[in-house]
C-alpha cells in the first residue's frame, strides 16, 4: 500500500508499506507542486521509480527511509486528531 502526506513545509512525502521504501519531495520540487492537486498519483508514480532503483541499501538509505517514516506516522498520527 503507498501512503503519502504533503508537509507542512510544502514538501511531499510518500511510502510504500510492502517494500518500505520512501520518497521525499522538497516543497520547491515539481513533485511537491503537483501533489497539490493530485497526491495519490505522484505518490505512486514516485514509488514506482523509487521501487525500480536497484540501489543497493546504505546506513545512508536506511536513515533517509527512518525519517520519511516518522514524517508519515507523525502526520497521520495528526490528522487523525
Amino acid at each position: 500500500m503507498i501512503v503519502y502526506n504533503l508537509l507542512p513545509d510544502g514538501g511531499f512525502v510518500c511510502g510504500d508499506t510492502e517494500t518500505k521504501r520512501t520518497s521525499y519531495a522538497y516543497c520547491s520540487s515539481p513533485h511537491a507542486d503537483a501533489a497539490k492537486r493530485n497526491p495519490a498519483k505522484v505518490a505512486l508514480e514516485m514509488m514506482a521509480k523509487e521501487n525500480a532503483c536497484t540501489c543497493a541499501s546504505s546506513p545512508l538509505t536506511a536513515s533517509y527511509n527512518l525519517r520519511n517514516w516518522t514524517e508519515l506516522e507523525d502526520s497521520r498520527k495528526a490528522a487523525s486528531r
